[in-house]
C-alpha cells in the first residue's frame, strides 16, 4: 500500500526569482515549486500536477507544456540554478582578473564553490540546497 501523500505546500510566489533567457515567469514558478517538492519528496515522489498546483498554474498540464516530461522538469532545475551559479563566478573571475590572482589555487577554488554554497544557503531548507549540483568550472 503506498504511503499517503502530505499535502501541497502553499504556492510558490518568488517575485525575486531571477528570470532570464531559460525561463518566463511562469516557467521560473514552476523550476523553483518542482524544485522545493523533488528536494522534500523526491523526484518520483511528486505528481507533475502537484507541481504546477503548487507554483501556481491554473492549467494542470502547464509542467509537461512548459517542459514535455519529468526528466525535462529536472533538466530545466539544473540549467535554472547552473546559469546563476555561471553569472556569479563570472563576476568572481573577473574580479580576480582584475587583481592579479588568477592563478592563485585557492582563490580558482572559491571561484568554483562559492557560488553553490551562496546559492544553497538561500534555499528555504536544507534539503533543497542538496538538489542544487556541482558542476565543473571551464576556464578559458
Amino acid at each position: 500500500m503506498p504511503a499517503p501523500r502530505s499535502k501541497p505546500k502553499a504556492r510558490v510566489t518568488a517575485p525575486s526569482a531571477p528570470t532570464d533567457a531559460l525561463t518566463t515567469p511562469s516557467k521560473a514558478r514552476l523550476i523553483l515549486a518542482a524544485e522545493e517538492l523533488f528536494a522534500d519528496r523526491g523526484i518520483e515522489g511528486v505528481s507533475l500536477r502537484e507541481v504546477s498546483l503548487v507554483a501556481g498554474q491554473a492549467n494542470n498540464a502547464a509542467v509537461q507544456y512548459h517542459f514535455k516530461t519529468r526528466e525535462g522538469l529536472v533538466a530545466a532545475i539544473f540549467a535554472y540554478r547552473v546559469a546563476q551559479m555561471d553569472r556569479i563566478r563570472t563576476e568572481m573571475l573577473h574580479r580576480l582578473f582584475e587583481a592579479g590572482e588568477d592563478r592563485d589555487l585557492r582563490s580558482l577554488l572559491c571561484v568554483l564553490l562559492l557560488p553553490h554554497l551562496e546559492l544553497a544557503g538561500s534555499c528555504r531548507d536544507e534539503q533543497s540546497a542538496v538538489f542544487i549540483p556541482i558542476r565543473p568550472l571551464k576556464i578559458v
